[in-house]
């Protein structure tokens, strides 16, 4: 069926850097595949079909989805139920299931401030769990580093939707939703090309929605791992993707010379020089003229 996700994800996040750029590379992210957009682009065999589910007989109204397998044959005992996608016993047998999801950043958020700002946090809801880092918000910005990792429960199949939210931080009023991303879990743990990307699972972009827009309200940048509790492996250890605190750095700028530079004075036609140097809130430094 073509090329398999793992080979269109992308480059390998830390493929084709310099010897002196690898030391750099963190041990989560040396060798992970990186997707331009949703991994559900890149699988193309969904392990479920889908069905609107409509008002009425006769109706347009579309009042939900059905989620399932169809297949026929003539009799039972003429053949097995033939290309599913993973053994039946799997899809009859819920079972528990640890999620886990790393929020590394987001991009372009859509500013819910008059500042052209916002505050962003993350909410992230699976079944009947929601965490907030709104303790944690990150104030006036419109890209966000969060560098957040979630650890849930999840019953498979059952509870398949988890939903990222980034939100934007008020004092006074309510927090606005910015946008939002789902993953459906039963579309990536019962899918064979799922399963054949291996234990580095590719980071994704994901656009972010609204239900106000058509028009994305940013990205934003994870991946998720699902693991099965009810087998004798325990999971692997979560990744550590905290990054490094911060360190204190002296700058220094060397102004040696200027070339070529046209006079502003109409009389000598020469130019009293002197360079002003500024880096962030600290105050600016100049050089003799």
């Amino acid at each position: 069926a073509g090329e398999k996700a793992g080979e269109k994800a992308g480059e390998k996040a830390g493929e084709g850097s310099d010897d002196e750029d690898e030391e750099l590379v963190p041990d989560w992210l040396s060798g992970r595949m990186e997707c331009p957009g949703e991994l559900e682009a890149l699988i193309e065999e969904r392990p479920f079909e889908r069905w609107e589910v409509l008002a009425s007989e006769g109706a347009s109204a579309v009042c939900g989805s059905l989620k399932g397998l169809l297949r026929v044959v003539r009799r039972e005992e003429d053949a097995p139920i033939a290309e599913l996608p993973v053994p039946l016993a799997e899809l009859l047998t819920p079972a528990l299931h640890v999620v886990r999801l790393y929020v590394l950043r987001a991009e372009h958020l859509m500013p819910a401030d008059a500042s052209g700002t916002s505050d962003p946090y993350l909410r992230i809801t699976l079944g009947d769990t929601t965490i907030s880092t709104r303790e944690r918000k990150i104030s006036r910005v419109t890209d966000a580093e969060f560098y957040e990792r979630f650890e849930l429960r999840a019953t498979l199949p059952g509870e398949a939707e988890l939903r990222i939210e980034v939100m934007d931080h008020d004092l006074l009023d309510s927090d606005d939703l910015i946008g939002y991303t789902k993953v459906d879990l039963e579309d990536r743990v019962f899918s064979r090309e799922w399963r054949e990307l291996g234990d580095l699972k590719p980071l994704e972009w994901r656009p972010l929605h609204s239900p106000y827009s058509n028009n994305p309200q940013g990205r934003l940048q994870l991946w998720v791992d699902v693991f099965p509790l009810d087998v004798e492996a325990p999971p692997p250890p979560p990744c550590d993707i905290a990054p490094p605190g911060e360190q204190r750095w002296e700058l220094r700028v060397i102004v040696w010379r200027t070339r070529d530079v046209l006079p502003h004075d109409y009389f000598t036609e020469m130019n009293d020089l002197y360079a002003v140097v500024a880096y962030g809130t600290a105050p600016a430094m100049h050089t003799d003229t």
